[in-house]
């Protein structure tokens, strides 16, 4: 190990993950990056998962092996890699994902360069057959945000990044969320003023499996629900205007943060206030959606044709809209607008539903890049 570079730990931890968890180990000992610590933790297999790190821990001096006889779940696990973490930065590697080698010394390059606490870059994401999804980086609000305050408008962060010694050994993750423990992690990173950057290069790959947690939408949505509970709207506009965002911004912000936690009559009176255009957020969408939620259908109505006019290929308008009229008995035109909403968004769950029975309303705006 080279004592010139900072120490990296990379803390993975695993649960009944024996045929997928040397992959990852694997790719974590390939980096080209030198001064590298590797925290196993097993959270309680069945399998041999447990057994496989032990070989690793046994032929490789910088692995480390941990693991706990009751299964406690991944920021349970977290909490103990980061406790145990020697590394002046910490990166965390899922036991279904893997890092290309140069990932690390890209990471620790330009958090250095850029003095952030939180780096990030992007991922291609694979189905399990480790055939290639898509690409996604990071959309970049960090010229004028570099405290990520944005995250309040919906969770924008990529997984696994890395993480300064400063900022992690001072936050832990909530074991009481069952799903979204990261999003709650990267708020309080946030609020606590840590920065954060990001570089558009693809050195994690990310498995995307139809079981893992991520794909429980409700889940989630229950989580952010609870995550965002933890804070209220009058924080949120004091933060925004001690970071200097504009009047428009924390109109939008402070609305989206209202449907997020259910304060529907709230989010009204912010959706009817001045916006800054944000075609991510295109105002009309969710004072549609308010009115929908409302069963004022046809202000909804009105509003979803103006977002449609601007945006026609937003799949949650295309998607609101067809519970709107269908509500006002335009049955077959209800069916039609579905349709469209999943020719554009083809794994867009609501609509799937919907073209049995259209009542699922969509309460976040879906953008659609095609270059990916």
């Amino acid at each position: 190990m080279s004592s010139n570079l900072p120490l990296v730990t990379i803390g993975i931890s695993a649960y009944n993950e024996e045929k997928l968890i040397d992959r990852a180990i694997n790719s974590a000992l390939s980096q080209t990056y030198s001064n590298i610590e590797i925290i196993l933790f097993d959270d309680a297999s069945s399998d041999n998962t447990l057994g496989i790190m032990r070989q690793f821990g046994e032929s490789n001096l910088g692995v480390k092996v941990f693991s706990t006889n009751v299964n406690k779940g991944l920021a349970h696990a977290r909490n103990r890699i980061k406790e145990a973490a020697n590394g002046d930065y910490l990166a965390w590697l899922d036991a279904d994902d893997e890092y290309r080698p140069n990932r690390i010394s890209k990471l620790v390059n330009t958090a250095l360069e850029s003095k952030s606490d939180v780096t990030i870059d992007g991922y291609i994401v694979v189905n399990e057959n480790g055939e290639e999804i898509k690409r996604q980086t990071v959309k970049n609000k960090f010229d004028f945000d570099s405290k990520y305050t944005s995250l309040f408008e919906r969770n924008f962060m990529l997984p696994h990044p890395l993480i300064s010694r400063r900022c992690f050994s001072s936050i832990n993750f909530d074991e009481t969320l069952e799903a979204s423990e990261d999003y709650d992690y990267w708020l309080k990173c946030s609020t606590h003023g840590y920065s954060f950057t990001s570089i558009k290069e693809f050195n994690l790959v990310y498995t995307l499996r139809t079981n893992s947690m991520s794909s429980s939408n409700s889940k989630n949505m229950d989580s952010t629900r609870k995550i965002l509970s933890k804070y209220d709207v009058v924080f949120l506009e004091k933060l925004l205007k001690e970071r200097n965002f504009s009047t428009g911004y924390i109109n939008k912000a402070s609305c989206l943060f209202s449907i997020f936690t259910g304060s529907f009559e709230k989010a009204i009176s912010y959706s009817k206030k001045h916006w800054e255009d944000d075609p991510d957020n295109d105002r009309d969408f969710y004072i549609g959606t308010l009115y929908a939620l409302s069963n004022n259908f046809y202000k909804a109505k009105y509003h979803l044709e103006k977002h449609l006019s601007r945006l026609p290929e937003s799949p949650a308008g295309y998607n609101n809209l067809a519970v709107v009229v269908n509500n006002l008995s335009s049955k077959s035109l209800s069916k039609k607008l579905v349709s469209k909403a999943l020719e554009i968004f083809p794994s867009y769950t609501d609509a799937s539903t919907n073209m049995v029975d259209p009542k699922k309303l969509t309460l976040t705006q879906i953008s659609i890049n095609k270059s990916r």
